[in-house]
């Protein structure tokens, strides 16, 4: 059977009736940077608010204030969190990709502080005064931590993109803000989604699949979350045991592809909502089709080629790749279930917003 095609997404946000935060320039900085930055919790008062301790993912133990009430966020995937757990109140800062990936937050470019994975605006994110910046793991938070250090920012590395420590890093942030009780219901749904996943493969052979990351013969090593949900989705990663760039994104031989004839191809173009144009995937699927040799390769063949916008697969901590790789790894044992509706339930429980199964796209070689 081949994979879907004509299959459309988007993420329509429903506006809270707020308007996005306008971070302050100018004399605030100069002041905070000329007496040092903020004083730290305790500094110089006994009526200094209470501390709690906590450890981020790279083992660096932090002292944040029990009542966190500001925060930057750098990352999209952690900037959903945030507002799937309630906190949506208290981002003052986001990166350039939350404004288009995570539009349920209403943000608008006077929001951000900086690029996804680096160049931030230090001067923005020191006069927004956060009590707290959130970053990836790869997201240049070594850099962050000391140049806000100064100005008593702390740094947390939150990488919420890679679905093997989702859990931790809800339970983790829920710590900090008080909100357990929204991150049990959080952790009992994706629980829920990783569980029917698991339940269709078992017993499955792994279907072997070439994924390819938005570039031409951009793959994912042994790190990435793509194959860790391609390895969920009872998939083998053609290119799992690659360890080079920290075994996160690699650059592959056209001819290693030839060499595996993988039975399934993958291709992410973007991840956003909303969706871009159909022509923009198929066009990328027609250059696909047409590379030297592939039109040996099995998928090709089988018409198992699938190009994809990437926004409903990574929601929730990419939640939900996995389920949508099990639909088009295996669509005999997956042939009841509709990733686009859970994907839905998410949007409407978490997120203040709705998903609309019909309206985006995905491109595939084959039949419908």
């Amino acid at each position: 059977m081949s994979a879907p095609v004509g299959v459309r997404s988007r993420l329509v946000p429903v506006r809270a009736g707020t308007a996005p935060v306008v971070l302050l320039l100018g004399i605030l900085l100069i002041a905070l940077a000329g007496c040092g930055g903020k004083p730290a919790a305790g500094a110089g008062s006994d009526s200094s608010p209470a501390t709690i301790t906590v450890t981020d993912e790279q083992k660096r133990e932090l002292t944040l204030p029990a009542d966190v009430k500001r925060v930057v966020s750098i990352n999209s995937y952690n900037t959903e969190l945030l507002i799937a757990l309630g906190v949506r109140d208290k981002i003052v800062g986001i990166d350039d990709r939350s404004v288009f990936r995570a539009p349920f937050g209403h943000f608008s470019k006077d929001d951000v502080v900086g690029v996804d994975f680096g160049a931030f605006n230090y001067e923005k994110i020191v006069a927004a005064k956060p009590d707290l910046v959130v970053v990836p793991r790869n997201g240049g938070w070594e850099e962050a931590a000391t140049k806000l250090e100064s100005f008593h920012i702390p740094v947390l590395v939150l990488t919420v993109w890679d679905p093997t420590i989702w859990n931790d890093n809800v339970r983790l942030v829920s710590k900090i803000f008080n909100k357990q009780e929204q991150a049990d219901k959080i952790i009992n749904f994706s629980d829920k989604v990783h569980a029917l996943v698991k339940d269709r493969v078992k017993g499955l052979d792994r279907v072997p699949v070439y994924y390819e990351d938005s570039k031409d013969f951009a793959s994912a090593g042994s790190k990435s979350g793509k194959t860790a949900a391609i390895t969920e989705g009872g998939g083998r990663n053609i290119f799992e045991d690659v360890d080079t760039n920290d075994g996160l994104v690699i650059t592959v031989d056209p001819a290693d592809v030839l060499v595996a004839d993988p039975d399934v191809i993958l291709r992410e173009n973007i991840s956003q909502f909303p969706p871009v144009e159909q022509s923009t995937l198929t066009s990328t699927l027609s250059a696909m089709l047409q590379r030297k040799g592939w039109s040996s390769l099995k998928a090709v063949k089988s018409g198992r080629v699938t190009v994809y916008n990437a926004g409903p697969l990574d929601a929730a901590g990419r939640t939900f790749s996995s389920l949508y790789f099990g639909k088009w790894l295996h669509p005999d044992a997956f042939a009841d279930v509709d990733p686009d509706s859970y994907v839905d339930q998410w949007a409407k429980e978490f997120l203040g917003s709705s998903f609309d199964g019909s309206t985006g796209y995905f491109a595939g070689a084959g039949d419908k």
